[in-house]
């Protein structure tokens, strides 16, 4: 649950969303979806080639987690 912002309707539209935000502060973004273990692999490693000396690179992956997935009894 959002505390700040709208709920937001899909996994898919929070990412467009954070994207939209970071790229409002200037940020270069890329942005995908349901991909494989062999995709999500390959993404980074071509990721990591755009990057510059010096340069620090986030991967963020946003997943779905139940609200009560921190109590111990879970």
């Amino acid at each position: 649950m959002y505390l700040n912002l709208p709920k937001l309707v899909t996994p898919h539209c929070d990412a467009e969303t954070l994207a939209t935000a970071l790229q409002d502060l200037k940020y270069k973004t890329v942005t995908l979806a349901d991909l494989t273990l062999a995709e999500m692999k390959f993404v980074i490693k071509e990721y990591k080639k755009l990057l510059g000396t010096g340069v620090y690179g986030l991967y963020l992956q946003l997943i779905e987690i139940p609200r009560v997935a921190h109590l111990a009894s879970y």
